[in-house]
């Protein structure tokens, strides 16, 4: 979808080094438009040096995992509702986005001191 001999490039907001993060639920509108608008995005990211994408997928519109995938995406997590997808950009560089976490560990002191 090239506007004025422009790609479109889908709305994101930065993540810590060098990454984006894309909210499909932002742009309901995009449909069938989304592989067109996905490939010009990602090119348009490589070309600025980022490293990676993370796409926030909302479960009514699930079926645009399966498109973004043909794009090189994997599932990153998912919760409640949604799904995140990530890809790596930088075929030079290991890919550094840590995994989700699925567990959590705690820790805990107790002192008792008659002093």
């Amino acid at each position: 979808i090239a506007r004025g001999g422009t790609a479109h490039v889908l709305p994101s907001s930065p993540l810590p080094y060098r990454g984006v993060l894309i909210d499909v639920a932002a742009d309901p509108a995009l449909g069938d438009a989304f592989s067109d608008v996905i490939g010009q995005s990602l090119e348009a990211w490589t070309a600025q040096g980022l490293n990676s994408v993370m796409l926030r997928v909302p479960i009514d519109q699930s079926a645009l995992c399966s498109v973004a995938a043909g794009h090189g995406f994997e599932f990153h997590h998912a919760s409640g509702g949604q799904a995140v997808l990530k890809r790596w950009l930088r075929s030079d560089l290991e890919d550094k986005v840590p995994p989700w976490a699925t567990h959590q560990v705690g820790g805990a002191g107790f002192v008792l001191s008659e002093q």
